[in-house]
This record gives C-alpha cells, structure tokens and sequence, in this order.
C-alpha cells in the first residue's frame, strides 16, 4: 500500500483498518514502481545471480487472497512462482516501523521464507546476504528510517504531492523512473 499500489483513495477510511484494507483490490498499480520491478527480475535473475522478490506488507494475513489476485492482475506476477509475501498477522496492530523488520528477520530463520528461497540457490540467506546485496522499497518515512537505522539499503519511491493549483480530482503524478533509478546508482 502505497509503494507498488496507489492506495490514496483509501487513505480517509483511516482508522477503520478493515475498510480500509476491503478496498484494497481497487488500488492502481504506481507504474514506475512495478515496471522496474518487473524488468530487475527479468533482467537479473538467473542461477549465476538469484533475485529474489519479496513482498514484506503490512496488510493482514485475512487479505492474501485479494492481494495476490490484484498483484496478478496488475502486475502480471504469480506467488511462489514470481514472489514471495509476506503478512502482517491478523490481529496484531503492531506499528509498521516496528513490525515489518520483526517479520523479515523470522522469514530469514531457518523454515522461513527468505531462507527457504536461498536454498534453491545453494545460499545462506540471513541478515548480513540482504545488507550486502539486497535494496528495500518503501513509502513510509518511518520504515524507510528503521530499515536504514538497521543497516539496509531503502529505496522510498513516492507519490508526488500534486501542486496547489491542481485540483484535489485530478490523478496524482508520479516520479519518473529516471528518478527512481539515480537513487540506485546514487
């Protein structure tokens, strides 16, 4: 929600947390995002160079379903055979920045998820794998901060803020991929 998903039409449903995660199959893909995603994968992946993409979300375990169809549907990737994801429990409030590096750090045990992926490529997947060679993607400013407080590399792509004499209805402008792509080589 709001790194590959355009969930601003969401956003007033806020604090209802499950209207506002009912909605979710609605989002709009944040194109820039999803088209560099798909062309890393693509252009990088192989047995020489595993690239493995996970989805670390903070919506809960109860919207897998709908949140892997819309990944299908909008981005043309399919779990298990294109990503990984990975959920907030159901139930659990926890705040993203506290939550989300919980949740990554247990799919690097043994049996989870990222651990499990580095084992078709012969690799040991724990922490110190991911600062050398993974990138993070995320919107929030405070998760941003707790991944880069942790030692990983975070990307933030964003929405732009629309300019005062836009009107509130027209669609939001997005950053250019160019963009997006200086802070990787920046």
């Amino acid at each position: 929600d709001g790194t590959i998903a355009d969930c601003s039409h969401r956003v007033p449903l806020v604090p209802d947390w499950d209207a506002f995660h009912e909605k979710c199959a609605e989002d709009k893909p944040i194109k820039p995002v999803v088209n560099w995603l798909v062309r890393t994968l693509d252009g990088l992946s192989g047995p020489e160079v595993p690239v493995g993409l996970f989805f670390l979300t903070g919506r809960p375990e109860k919207y897998r379903t709908v949140t892997t169809e819309w990944l299908r549907l909008k981005c043309g990737i399919v779990e298990h055979d294109d990503y990984g994801l990975i959920m907030r429990p159901n139930d659990d409030f926890t705040s993203d920045h506290e939550l989300k590096p919980e949740l990554f750090a247990l799919a690097c045990m043994p049996g989870g998820l990222v651990h499990e992926w580095g084992k078709i490529f012969d690799k040991t997947i724990d922490d110190q794998y991911v600062k050398d060679t993974g990138i993070f993607l995320e919107d929030r400013d405070r998760v941003v901060a707790a991944w880069r407080s942790l030692g990983y590399c975070c990307l933030q792509p964003q929405l732009q803020v629309p300019k005062s004499d836009q009107s509130l209805n027209e669609p939001l402008q997005l950053l250019p991929v160019q963009e997006l792509s200086n802070q990787i080589s920046g």
